[in-house]
């Protein structure tokens, strides 16, 4: 046998809503019991209800109640905000997309200044072997190699580590 709750009435709710107000007005008198000093006894509710509404909303565009009230105040108020909030989207993507083109460009550039740099100097360095400075010619040679395996060795340990 399954136990279903049945919707609460129209009048239930009101019932409910009204008293939890007067206990909301009820709490409000009790920290300051002048709080309602003047005030006639019909406008409290109004008040109390005033006082209790609390509407959040988070995002990027108005909920669709406050677009409505746009739309009453400013002539196509809605569809503006809206166009406004595609503009600015799309001004992220392309700015995203230059980003990107950027760093890939700079990474391009860098590897082939460094592998020119790499030539001149190994280069540099076979010429300084044949011509009788061998010593001198290994060492820049070696030297070179081995810091750009170390580049390439760091740079995959470091993608790694990131990942």
């Amino acid at each position: 046998m399954s136990t279903k709750k049945n919707k609460p009435t129209k009048q239930e709710v009101k019932t409910n809503v009204s008293s939890d107000l007067i206990h909301v007005q009820h709490e409000l008198e009790e920290i300051n019991p002048t709080v309602f000093k003047g005030i006639p006894v019909e406008q409290k509710e109004e008040i109390v209800k005033t006082i209790v509404s609390f509407k959040h909303h988070s995002g990027p565009l108005p909920d669709p109640e406050t677009l409505t009230q746009y739309n009453q105040i400013i002539t196509d108020g809605a569809n503006r905000i809206m166009l406004m909030a595609e503009k600015q989207q799309n001004h992220r993507i392309e700015l995203e997309k230059q980003a990107v083109t950027s760093q890939l460009s700079q990474s391009k550039k860098g590897q082939i200044f460094g592998f020119i740099i790499t030539l001149l100097i190994v280069g540099c360095g076979t010429y300084l072997a044949v011509n009788g400075h061998e010593k001198t010619g290994i060492v820049l040679i070696g030297t070179t190699l081995v810091a750009l395996a170390g580049i390439f060795v760091l740079g995959k340990f470091k993608k790694e580590k990131s990942t």
